[in-house]
């Protein structure tokens, strides 16, 4: 299920939110709701706090997924095998009284592409 996730390690610190390898079910509904909708994929991860906090990662198909227009406007989102924002976390914050804080403010900036997801998979939020 979408959900936020943080990571920790020496070599570097970030925070997550979205979805990381969703079974095929969910995948291909998350590429229906992209087509069915694309103005709200869009403005979900085109927002100014969405693009200031996170940076959309994770594996991609070489080529469109079997069943869709290869001319999509969005066919590059449409390659994801992955929905999944990352925002790095400086390893000074890790250790911060105020990491908390810090990471309210970046999961707010991830909620509307979680929401997106939920809705897309069919899970509540």
């Amino acid at each position: 299920a979408p959900g936020y996730y943080l990571h920790i390690d020496r070599g570097g610190c970030f925070a997550g939110a979205g979805m990381w390898h969703p079974d095929s079910p969910s995948l291909m509904k998350i590429r229906k709701a992209i087509v069915e909708d694309p103005q709200a994929w869009k403005r979900t991860v085109g927002a100014k706090r969405f693009r200031d906090a996170y940076v959309l990662e994770g594996d991609r198909l070489k080529w469109p997924p079997r069943g869709f227009d290869l001319d999509h406007p969005l066919v590059e989102d449409l390659k994801r095998k992955d929905f999944i924002g990352v925002a790095k976390v400086p390893q000074e914050v890790i250790t911060d009284p105020k990491l908390p804080e810090e990471l309210v403010k970046v999961f707010r900036a991830g909620t509307p592409l979680v929401e997106l997801l939920c809705d897309a998979v069919g899970v509540p939020f």
